[in-house]
């Protein structure tokens, strides 16, 4: 029963993720078990759990939903006037976790994480190249032209933070 309840609580957090892009911009947050997701190393203080939250928050709500939402209609995913070098920079910023984060989802050598690893493998590869994007050329409002495009990034984000979920809840 636990197990289900977890389960239904994780998929109504993951809908609530895919529209609080262009619903509201308050970050999801999740508990964890940081024993059962810690890596082997006693050095890092990461958890599956921080690494979620990260990617949720500052990737997902905060930089690229609001970036897309500028290119698309001028203003952040809720409708309010955005300062897209302000975004860029808390960003740049953020981005600077990715590395920490990165060796902790690699240094997990459990069995039952083979396949989170994979999806975070894809994901991050999206993360790099959206990243770059944005660097490269600072977006522009109502863009009609632009191929700044986050599904990639959605379809892998969607899974990890499904198989996370999943991880800190077993």
């Amino acid at each position: 029963m636990k197990r289900l309840l977890a389960l239904l609580t994780g998929l109504t957090l993951a809908l609530a993720g895919l529209t609080a892009c262009n619903e509201s911009d308050s970050s999801k947050s999740q508990s964890s078990n940081d024993s059962e997701t810690s890596t082997s190393s006693t050095e890092s203080k990461v958890t599956l759990s921080d690494v979620s939250n990260w990617l949720t928050g500052e990737i997902w709500n905060d930089a690229f939903c609001n970036i897309k939402s500028y290119i698309d209609s001028g203003t952040s995913a809720t409708g309010e006037e955005m300062d897209i070098d302000f975004t860029i920079s808390n960003l740049k910023t953020s981005m600077e976790k990715k590395d920490e984060y990165s060796k902790f989802i690699e240094g997990l050598e459990d069995e039952k994480y083979t396949e989170l690893k994979e999806v975070w493998t894809k994901l991050s590869e999206q993360i790099d190249v959206l990243y770059n994007q944005v660097i490269e050329n600072t977006p522009v409002a109502n863009d009609s032209s632009s191929t700044f495009s986050t599904d990639l990034f959605k379809q892998y984000f969607d899974k990890f933070y499904n198989l996370s979920y999943e991880l800190m809840y077993e």
